[in-house]
């Protein structure tokens, strides 16, 4: 099942569900999982039912009463995803900045900003990168190079060449970490209406508007540089729990 929307109401909520659930059962399907966004599930996945704060780019928002709605009719939570809020003014620990200055400094490892000018490299190293990052997950897919360059190509408008890093280690692309600003303080004014005026709007406030929020969409180190360390999240800021129904 896909995106979900329904004024406050069992019986309207109830309705939607069950054309949603016969439609999946005259194509031979025997269980209904949901709300999920279709494509990547870096974004709009799952069902928010805790920390409604204004959310980030991409993440997913909905009015509390969708959870009653699901549970009566009968999803179960599958699984919890959580976001993290980290205050960006707050200096890091005194042991963070030391360790990454010393790694900074080693032999043969060299950190670059991603530059439009050079694309086709940084979408060859973030291919290399993440397809031998996650090959050990549960059904992982190799990406492709179309699928990334794609992804670069809707990131575009909104892209900051200067939070998208790139790890080397003699020349070899070992790590990334993918960063976009935090649009939703922009298009929050123009209150969800990109027709002429609402785009040009939003140009307008891009650059005239100081973003303090970013969200980092993705990261990725190579397993053979990679190394176990456990962390704290600052806080909290909401959670989501994805509901499967079967009868």
């Amino acid at each position: 099942m896909g995106f979900f929307e329904c004024i406050d109401s069992d019986a309207v909520g109830h309705l939607l569900l069950d054309t949603a659930r016969r439609w999946l059962e005259a194509g031979g399907m025997e269980a209904m999982e949901g709300p999920v966004n279709f494509g990547e599930n870096d974004k709009y996945w799952g069902l928010l039912v805790e920390g409604f704060h204004a959310p980030s780019l991409g993440m997913n928002y909905n009015p509390p009463y969708y959870q009653r709605i699901l549970e009566s009719y009968g999803f179960q939570r599958q699984y919890d995803q959580l976001t993290n809020f980290l205050d960006a003014t707050v200096p890091l620990p005194e042991r963070f900045t030391k360790i990454a200055d010393w790694v900074m400094k080693k032999p043969g490892y060299a950190f670059e900003h991603f530059s439009v000018a050079k694309k086709e490299k940084y979408f060859s190293d973030f291919l290399s990168v993440y397809n031998d990052a996650w090959s050990e997950f549960d059904s992982f897919t190799p990406l492709e190079l179309p699928t990334v360059k794609e992804s670069f190509r809707q990131m575009r408008p909104i892209m900051d060449e200067k939070i998208i890093w790139f790890a080397y280690y003699q020349e070899e692309p070992i790590a990334f970490v993918l960063c976009l600003p935090d649009v939703n303080q922009l298009l929050k004014p123009v209150k969800g209406r990109l027709n002429l005026i609402g785009k040009l709007k939003f140009f307008w406030y891009k650059h005239t508007r100081t973003v303090d929020r970013l969200r980092i969409t993705i990261m990725g180190c190579k397993k053979s540089f990679s190394s176990t360390v456990s962390s704290r999240p600052s806080s909290a800021v909401c959670s989501w729990k994805c509901y499967r129904v079967i009868r």
